[in-house]
């Protein structure tokens, strides 16, 4: 299952949108089940955006569980 999120994750990124609240969630779940460890920029630089709405502080969540690990 990670595998298929972490592959994901760029693609979604690429072209940020709405709605990724939810990938986010998953894939934090899944990273933190799996103790999976990755550095992906796009990610990073979402989760630095200033913003207060649900997908950034997923964003957030799973960025600091990436590199938590």
């Amino acid at each position: 299952m990670w595998e298929v999120l972490s592959a994901a994750l760029p693609a979604l990124l690429s072209k940020p949108a709405r709605g990724l609240a939810d990938p986010f969630e998953l894939t934090t779940r899944v990273a933190g089940a799996t103790g999976a460890k990755a550095e992906i920029p796009a990610l990073a630089e979402m989760a630095d955006r200033k913003g207060g709405s649900r997908q950034l502080k997923e964003a957030r969540r799973l960025q600091s569980m990436l590199i938590r690990q």
